[in-house]
């Protein structure tokens, strides 16, 4: 989703549609300085949307600010607006923040961030061990290949030029994951979610970076260094279907957006929406809410 991203980040529209299978609306809207959701999985139909892995896909909303997404969210979705809690209670992933795959101009932005909502009178921040999340990455990789390989196999066996060499690449790849690997991660996926969702025991929403390093001038692809790590704090709220946003939450000494991830447990997309319209506010990210700290 990242044209989508782009064009809300250049004022061209307010708000735009994206899906998601692995962090697509979240990871872009990190790049482009703008607010991405996606939602709790199967919430909005992805009826007529290209499916890439049906277990995985979600479609969700980029926009200028928390509030546009609330509204067009609850369009898609037939859902009420929650009202912004009275007070929140914050669990961060600091073992995110100690991660050496995590860009230091990254961890600088998200670090000064987080030390301003530990100052806000209204929010409460206590540290969360995120690994379980880490752990799901290693499930997600074999679904992904597998399920789009179902989906997109015949074609790319038929017609390989149909597709752009990035994708192409990538279905390459997806052709040498076997039925057995797939019932491997989807048994290890079925394992590892429980504790996966007690990250969130104890605190309404975890907060951490929505992605390892700031937009790189071409997207890497899957098999490669950079392409492997992209997807590393966004992925697993795919494979637990989680409801997950990124709000704008500074910029880079070279003045390159970074984004903060916030999560909370399925089916609570309402309560996140109204905690990160809180956090954004917190952040002074809404030019509406100037005089908030």
């Amino acid at each position: 989703s990242g044209g989508s991203a782009a064009l809300v980040g250049a004022g061209v529209c307010p708000a735009a549609l994206g899906s998601d299978t692995g962090g697509s609306i979240r990871l872009p809207a990190h790049y482009c300085g703008v607010v991405g959701f996606k939602p709790t999985f199967g919430s909005v139909s992805v009826e007529g949307v290209q499916a890439l892995a049906p277990t995985l896909d979600h479609v969700g909303v980029l926009a200028v600010d928390v509030a546009t997404v609330t509204r067009v969210f609850e369009v898609m979705s037939g859902g009420v607006r929650h009202p912004e809690p009275a007070a929140l209670k914050i669990g961060v992933l600091a073992d995110q923040l100690r991660d050496t795959r995590l860009a230091s101009d990254v961890r600088d932005v998200v670090s000064a961030a987080i030390k301003l909502l530990g100052q806000h009178a209204l929010l409460s921040l206590v540290e969360a061990d995120g690994s379980a999340l880490d752990a799901l990455n290693e499930s997600l990789t074999n679904i992904i290949l597998y399920e789009e390989w179902q989906v997109h196999g015949e074609v790319m066996t038929e017609r390989p030029g149909h597709f752009g060499a990035p994708t192409a690449r990538l279905l390459a790849s997806a052709e040498r994951v076997t039925r057995a690997d797939y019932e491997w991660a989807l048994a290890e996926r079925s394992a590892l979610i429980p504790a996966a969702l007690a990250v969130l025991d104890g605190v309404d929403v975890i907060i951490g970076p929505a992605g390892p390093y700031v937009a790189p001038e071409v997207s890497p692809p899957i098999d490669t260094p950079a392409g492997e790590i992209e997807g590393i704090y966004s992925s697993p709220f795919n494979v637990t279907g989680q409801p997950a946003i990124v709000i704008p939450c500074g910029l880079t000494a070279e003045g390159l957006p970074v984004g903060l991830q916030i999560a909370a447990l399925p089916g609570a997309d309402g309560a996140l929406l109204a905690a990160a319209a809180l956090l954004e506010r917190a952040l002074r990210c809404d030019p509406g809410h100037e005089d908030a700290a």
